[in-house]
């Protein structure tokens, strides 16, 4: 489910706030697209593969305060757009004061691959084929077959990842949890850096070789022909077998 940034804001800051916006929807070809490029900032973005040639899109312009004018004035702060340029859907907002954003919901082919720059915000992507490249504060994406790379800036990690043969898998959180789900008896040549302040877990996925040393795992298994990399700071990892 997708979480706005408004939903992960604590409590205390919402009672008495108030929350305006403005939504938007709207319906693109996804013929001869096979790539989404983002940069945002403030904001979420969700991504939902589906058996369709369509870009459907919902989104809202948010701004939030104690009083109804001030949230008003943020959200006339934020700026946003997207629309095709070649093989590409382009998605970019900007917001100049706080406590304001705009949230994206698509719905297109699973086919694609993305290239997703999150300034301040989260991505949650389901049911894709090929490269995601994400940075965002916080990352849960379900369904992923192909390879990627996933950065959390200042958030949690949770990834299930289906690579095959010559894929690449790479994981990194700067200050959050990382779960990292991969099927059993995948050919990985992994390798786990965590933090030593923090525990580490990593399932058997077949292994038949294998290394540890405080905060470190290191393992093969099968042909050893997808590389899986992972790095947590300032939180929990675990790397988990999907049966």
């Amino acid at each position: 489910m997708r979480l706005s940034p408004l939903a992960l804001l604590p409590a205390a800051l919402l009672i008495g706030c108030t929350t305006v916006q403005d939504s938007f929807s709207d319906q693109l070809s996804a013929s001869g697209v096979d790539v989404i490029s983002a940069s945002l900032d403030s904001s979420s973005l969700s991504y939902t593969g589906q058996s369709t040639e369509m870009f459907t899109i919902d989104g809202r312009s948010w701004g939030m305060a104690t009083k109804r004018d001030r949230a008003e004035d943020r959200l006339s702060g934020n700026e946003y757009s997207y629309g095709l340029s070649g093989n590409a859907l382009l998605l970019a907002s900007s917001s100049d004061a706080g406590l304001a954003g705009v949230d994206f919901d698509i719905f297109g082919p699973a086919a694609m691959n993305t290239s997703l720059n999150i300034e301040s915000g989260s991505v949650d992507l389901s049911n894709m084929i090929g490269y995601q490249q994400v940075t965002a504060d916080r990352i849960d994406v379900t369904d992923l077959y192909g390879s990627v790379d996933l950065l959390a800036t200042s958030g949690s990690i949770d990834a299930e990842v289906f690579p095959g043969p010559g894929d690449s898998v790479r994981v990194e959180s700067w200050s959050g949890d990382v779960e990292l789900t991969l099927p059993w008896g995948g050919a990985y040549d992994i390798q786990v850096w965590g933090d030593p302040e923090y525990s580490m877990l990593v399932e058997d996925l077949g292994f038949y070789s294998s290394a540890t040393a405080p905060a470190y795992f290191a393992g093969v298994s099968g042909s050893g022909a997808t590389r899986v990399d992972v790095f947590v700071t300032g939180g929990s990892v675990t790397v988990r077998s999907a049966w």
